[in-house]
């Protein structure tokens, strides 16, 4: 193991974790509009 290599691993971690949280981020904003939406739906026949 040298440097270059933990550098280099550091930064795929870190890279998959960034991606990831991107990804579960956009997933909540998602689901958080769809349920906006069905109870804007709900709320107006009510």
């Amino acid at each position: 193991m040298t440097a270059l290599d933990l550098v280099i691993i550091t930064a795929l971690y870190l890279g998959v974790i960034g991606l990831g949280w991107v990804l579960f981020r956009a997933l909540m904003v998602l689901a958080e509009h769809r349920v906006k939406k069905i109870h804007s739906k709900e709320n107006r026949r009510g």
